[in-house]
């Protein structure tokens, strides 16, 4: 849950960074513009693989028949899941707090 959290909340205020409307004065309308639509795709694209591999691991231990709930393959998964949410979060970040270095307001 942590790793969802921390690449969604990375997601939305990377791409709001590095593509800002300082000229909407409705914040309500923020949303609608090209970052928002791209935070809205990435997210959703995001969270599926996340479920993906989430759901990867279940599959594993249903075939193993829960006889052991945690084996190196589930954990090796969960870990890259993890990894996968915190990374992307991680990068939207820099590329977002990058532009904001550069631009002059």
């Amino acid at each position: 849950m942590f790793a969802v959290c921390a690449g969604l909340c990375g997601l939305a205020v990377g791409i709001g960074a590095r593509m800002p409307m300082f000229e909407e004065r409705n914040a309500a309308r923020i949303a609608n513009g090209l970052g928002g639509t791209i935070n809205l795709v990435v997210s959703v694209v995001l969270v599926l693989a996340m479920l993906c591999g989430m759901g990867l691991m279940g599959i594993r231990n249903v075939r193993r028949g829960f006889e052991f709930p945690v084996d190196a393959g589930s954990l090796l998964i969960g870990g890259l899941v993890a990894t996968l949410g915190v990374t992307v979060g991680a990068v939207a970040l820099l590329i977002g707090a990058r532009h904001l270095r550069h631009r002059e307001v």
